[in-house]
């Protein structure tokens, strides 16, 4: 699991990136409302190395309203699925969210 999201453009902040992907992917409009995070995150997937940089920062969403219950489905390139956890379940890694580190540092993350 990770959080909703995807690249920085190139010319792009990213603030730019995270109001583009969020109206990409849920078509809604988003307002940063805390401090960013930095995770440098060093992976393995399908056998292939990965090395990314993940910026997170808390956002509210200003113009939709989720059913928490129901999953949000969405392209981006492939098709996906957006799912809401609590977050309690997440710092349990229920299910494992990467980046690795992200999930100690959600109640810092969510109380700016």
């Amino acid at each position: 699991m990770r959080p909703l999201g995807g690249s920085v453009e190139f010319g792009e902040t990213r603030e730019a990136a995270l109001l583009r992907e969020f109206a990409e992917e849920l078509d809604a409009r988003v307002a940063l409302i805390g401090p960013w995070r930095v995770f440098e995150n060093l992976f393995v997937h399908e056998g292939a190395s990965g090395h990314e940089i993940v910026f997170c920062a808390p956002i509210r969403i200003l113009d939709r309203r989720f059913d928490t219950a129901e999953p949000v489905r969405f392209m981006d390139g492939v098709p996906c699925v957006a799912r809401w956890f609590a977050t309690s379940a997440l710092r349990r890694g229920d299910p494992p969210l990467f980046p690795a580190g992200l999930a100690a540092e959600l109640d810092s993350i969510l109380s700016p």
